[in-house]
């Protein structure tokens, strides 16, 4: 059935809007760097989204009849969502699958995250690593980091409990180490808090000088 599509590509961001219930697109990211698809509200959009390698992020409406979407996450490849006018949003897909050794890409601006709604069903490989970047520190909590549909079952809700509870999901905040310090579940979401966030070791180094350097004018002064 034909489709009427409407939609570009600015600085690697496709913003778009497809008219019919019935088109399907399957897209494949294959090469590194970063992609923005931004599937406008009303967009009906059904299809396979494989991220093989760099990342992707993902903005689209909450109408499950109309977003059909598979997401597949492949090892090293990442998958995170965005707002359809900010970096903040929620990604709707269908059915999520992690790889083992792949990534969750989430932006936080201090009071709220992004996050990713599922409405059947989550597949988890391995090991899984959360990258959080933006206004986040020790104690804060990632609210409703995943949500999901009646239709996401409890089998569905003890992979995820599985994976933190055997120490499977690592997490890193702006680029540094960070401890999973809990997780909890509320209703159809689940909620992670931040624990101690680990310095760089540049950082570490910067602050050790620092403490040369004032422990050095104290025995000075004496």
């Amino acid at each position: 059935m034909r489709a009427d599509f409407k939609g570009k590509i600015v600085n690697q961001t496709y913003v778009g809007h497809f008219t019919d219930g019935n088109f399907a697109l399957d897209m494949h990211m294959n090469g590194g760097g970063v992609q923005v698809f931004r599937a406008e509200d009303g967009s009906k959009w059904r299809g396979q989204l494989n991220v093989n390698n760099g990342t992707f992020y993902l903005a689209n409406s909450n109408n499950s009849t109309d977003m059909q979407v598979d997401v597949a996450v492949a090892a090293d490849a990442a998958f995170g969502a965005v707002g359809l006018d900010s970096d903040i949003g929620t990604a709707y897909v269908k059915n999520l699958g992690i790889a083992d050794e792949g990534m969750i890409m989430v932006y936080a601006d201090g009071n709220s995250n992004s996050s990713i709604h599922i409405y059947e069903a989550l597949t988890i490989g391995g090991t899984f690593d959360i990258f959080v970047d933006g206004a986040v520190s020790e104690g804060d909590a990632l609210w409703d980091l995943f949500t999901w549909e009646a239709a996401f079952d409890e089998a569905n809700r003890q992979q995820l409990v599985a994976a933190f509870e055997g120490g499977n999901v690592d997490l890193y905040v702006n680029g540094q180490v960070a401890e999973i310090d809990g997780y909890s579940f509320d209703g159809n979401s689940m909620s992670i808090d931040v624990g101690h966030i680990v310095p760089e070791p540049a950082a570490v180094a910067a602050l050790m000088g620092a403490f040369m350097l004032a422990f050095a004018a104290f025995r000075r002064r004496k």
